[in-house]
């Protein structure tokens, strides 16, 4: 079974801190790796080696900002180092055309694999870079030939000087006010009722954390993601408007 299928959240968080303290456990006698985890899974992960009093480790993701991170625990004699990280870069080429990470990641999974075997997935013009779990890389590369429509050819890759492109779509509305569930609505166009139902499912986050609090407030700069709908970035909330409610802009990564 998938990661995360059939399972909310708060069972896949008490997982994650589960693997994390058997890898703290299991650490002292050699490196032990977790998949790759989101930015939320990061920052449980580095919540619980804290309270575990765990000093020696490494988040990796095969290049200098990466946003889903391999974690390593090293004995307390071994350099953290991310050269044994249980992970590939594979180059994924196509002819023509435009295909985005959400085709890519959706092909990937579309093989079986779960999504903590794929780390980032960076796009270029007609190639994209992802990381992949050595465990399934040999499957990806032999048995990825479309994408979106468009075939390709898949092959390890060297990662050496890549950098992350975000894209976003902006999102320009109003809304009555900085709650949760009046920037839900405007961010996922739904009512306010059936966003205030989604956060009391506690499938929103906000800076990667659940929050299942329809009135909790939401700050310009906040990051937000709503399972099954993607990240948005808030850029502004304001000025207030002469019918008294806020301006509103924000990105949604594609």
């Amino acid at each position: 079974m998938a990661m995360g299928a059939g399972m909310n959240a708060g069972e896949e968080d008490r997982l994650l801190l589960a693997r994390v303290a058997d890898a703290v456990r299991l650490a002292s006698q050699r490196a032990r790796y977790i998949g790759f985890l989101d930015p939320r899974g990061s920052m449980l992960a580095r919540g619980q080696l804290k309270r575990l009093g765990f000093e020696n480790y490494l988040f990796w993701g095969g290049y200098d900002g990466a946003e889903r991170v391999y974690a390593g625990l090293f004995p307390e004699y071994e350099v953290p180092s991310a050269q044994g990280f249980p992970f590939d870069a594979v180059g994924i080429r196509w002819k023509a055309g435009e295909i985005t990470h959400r085709d890519v990641l959706g092909s990937l999974l579309a093989l079986g694999i779960e999504r903590r075997a794929v780390g980032d997935i960076v796009i270029e013009a007609t190639s994209c870079t992802a990381f992949i779990d050595q465990a399934v890389l040999p499957f990806v590369v032999q048995s990825l030939q479309k994408v979106g429509g468009a075939g390709v050819v898949c092959a390890q890759a060297d990662a050496g000087g890549l950098v992350r492109h975000d894209t976003f779509r902006e999102i320009r509305d109003t809304v009555a006010s900085p709650r949760l569930d009046c920037v839900m609505a405007a961010l996922l166009n739904l009512s306010r009722g059936d966003a205030a139902e989604l956060i009391g499912s506690g499938l929103v986050a906000v800076n990667y954390e659940v929050c299942s609090k329809p009135a909790q407030p939401v700050a310009e700069g906040a990051a937000v993601s709503a399972r099954g709908y993607g990240r948005f970035l808030i850029e502004r909330l304001g000025p207030e408007t002469k019918k008294g409610r806020l301006g509103f802009l924000a990105k949604k990564y594609l």
